[in-house]
């Protein structure tokens, strides 16, 4: 997930985890400003208990590019790519 952190789920974050294992779903969240700390914490908490990755880019758009061709080009998967950078 790419956010600016303004996304609000409306349910608790072992909630949100049950949920997201019962469907194998592995979330990885890319912030693309500095949120509030409350939203830092709950996303960065929110990804690492679905063993997914959390992550601030300073400069999303050129970075994004860069997984995007590690991806299609270099055979890297997704997460080999993000941790890459």
């Amino acid at each position: 997930m790419i956010t600016d952190g303004s996304i609000r789920f409306g349910a608790d974050r072992d909630q949100l985890t049950r949920e997201f294992r019962r469907y194998g779903i592995t979330l990885a969240v890319v912030l693309i400003c500095t949120p509030a700390f409350d939203t830092w914490n709950f996303f960065r908490d929110l990804s690492h208990s679905t063993d997914g990755g959390y992550m601030l880019m300073a400069d999303a758009a050129r970075d994004l590019g860069r997984v995007t061709t590690m991806v299609l080009t270099d055979s890297y998967s997704l997460r080999q790519a993000f941790r890459h950078i």
